[in-house]
């Protein structure tokens, strides 16, 4: 469902499906850079949001440009440790 009225840790999501077992899945979409990273001014954002999840919740970050490029966060992520080659 496409959203920007949903807030997670404080920011607002891009999309939001709810699951039948109670769990949310977030998907922000933006910039992602060419080392499979979002670019910094995404990495605050969902950094902000990843405590916010709860234990079966995911945040799903996708390219702009390529929506294949993805990367799914858990809770306790470390979104400056995670990228595309290791996700």
């Amino acid at each position: 469902q496409n959203v920007e009225n949903v807030e997670l840790g404080g920011r607002y999501i891009d999309l939001v499906r709810y699951n039948v077992d109670g769990s949310t899945d977030y998907l922000e979409v933006g910039e992602m850079l060419q080392n499979g990273m979002p670019e910094a001014r995404e990495r605050v954002k969902l950094a902000d949001e990843i405590p916010a999840l709860r234990k079966s919740d995911t945040v799903t970050f996708v390219d702009k440009m390529d929506t294949s490029r993805r990367i799914t966060y858990r809770r306790g992520d470390d979104v400056e440790a995670k990228f595309l080659d290791n996700r």
